[in-house]
């Protein structure tokens, strides 16, 4: 009778619940949301900074032509007396190389 119940105790054994395999798994997962979160943060950074980017070229753009039409202006004899003040004082502050 003895042997009968010993082979029943070794079936009811239970297997650990989470396993070496299963907790690598969870690891894995684990490391690659933290990479995709860290990725997704990179993109939305370099996003502002493009566009931040771009709002600076074009008010340099802008500031290149206005130097350009301010040099006309005071290369003429003639004209307003208050372009002729805001072109002098955009050069001033703004000299052409």
């Amino acid at each position: 009778m003895i042997e009968e119940t010993q082979p029943e105790k070794m079936i009811e054994k239970k297997k650990p619940r989470f396993g070496l395999k299963s907790k690598l798994i969870f690891f894995l997962i684990l490391v690659l949301v933290v990479i995709s979160g860290s990725f997704y943060l990179y993109i939305q950074q370099i996003s502002s900074l493009k566009t931040e980017y771009n709002n600076s070229l074009q008010s340099i753009e802008t500031l290149n032509n206005e130097k350009s039409r301010c040099l006309g202006i005071l290369s003429q004899d003639g004209g307003k007396f208050g372009d002729y003040e805001y072109c002098r004082q955009l050069l001033q502050i703004f000299p052409t190389n």
